[in-house]
């Protein structure tokens, strides 16, 4: 919690302290619409425009006691990509926020694709299948 809470006051970095994920004591799964459109804009500039829905994602929470007072955790900015904070950032907060933000990015893709492949054998009463799938996106 202490790397989230560094990473949410502000890091040092050339342009000044700037504070690098939205407030990360929250159990709410909505982002600000702002924050979906700049998502989606990355995606279509990183990705390629076959990976950004047709409409935004948008999630519940099922959970019966969640408050939601505040966004899901995201990053302040997607524009700030982990790469581009390598070397600004300690070991354990480049980790976090990678992982923050390729989750935030995710969230607002295409569901992953697969090639599938399956195969039966049989050999008198038996049959034996066997089943492969590698992602392609």
């Amino acid at each position: 919690m202490s790397v989230a809470q560094s990473l949410y006051e502000g890091v040092a970095l050339p342009e000044g302290q700037v504070g690098l994920i939205s407030y990360m004591r929250t159990d709410s799964l909505s982002i600000a619409a702002s924050a979906v459109a700049e998502a989606r804009r990355t995606i279509g500039e990183r990705f390629g425009a076959d990976f950004v829905p047709d409409k935004p994602n948008a999630f519940r929470n099922r959970s019966r006691g969640a408050q939601e007072a505040h966004e899901a955790i995201r990053p302040s900015s997607f524009a700030r990509t982990p790469d581009s904070l390598r070397g600004h950032l300690k070991a354990d907060e480049l980790r976090l926020y990678e992982l923050i933000w390729k989750r935030a990015i995710a969230s607002q893709m295409t569901p992953a694709r697969f090639d599938q492949v399956g195969v039966d054998v049989s050999a008198g009463r038996y049959t034996l299948h066997a089943g492969a799938r590698k992602r392609v996106f």
